[in-house]
């Protein structure tokens, strides 16, 4: 697979080098590479197939798709005139997102912006953001 647009960070520290590949369309890290100085400079001089430290990849089933991303508002499930504040309210929000998210999109779930939660009609609601990754032969 070729990638449309793809990122590479390189992070050099003195005890580890961390290497980051990103595909820049999908707004994903799918790569993580960790070296020692050592390996570093091995890498540096041309040394093929040089170790690496940690390796790991993930998120694969994002690659080559686009990110989108939108802000999403939904009812919570208190009776009228209920209020929660805190981590019950939060507790509530991650329960009703997942029912009224829509199909194919994944919400963020952390609600801790001050903007979270909010009153609409005299009834409590929240918002979040929900995410979805598209193939690029499918996009609207």
């Amino acid at each position: 697979m070729k990638l449309k647009d793809a990122r590479i960070s390189l992070l050099v520290n003195v005890d580890q080098i961390s290497i980051e590949v990103e595909d820049a369309v999908a707004n994903t890290v799918f790569l993580r590479l960790e070296l020692t100085p050592e390996q570093f400079a091995r890498a540096l001089s041309r040394q093929m197939c040089t170790e690496c430290a940690v390796g790991e990849v993930f998120r694969l089933d994002r690659i080559g798709k686009k990110h989108e991303h939108k802000r999403f508002e939904f009812p919570l499930s208190l009776p009228p005139g209920a209020h929660f504040y805190g981590h019950e309210q939060k507790d509530l929000a991650v329960k009703d997102v997942l029912e009224h998210c829509p199909e194919g999109w994944i919400p963020d779930s952390n609600f801790g912006s001050q903007d979270s939660f909010f009153e609409k009609d005299g009834a409590q609601w929240a918002r979040c953001t929900i995410r979805r990754y598209v193939s690029l032969d499918e996009e609207d």
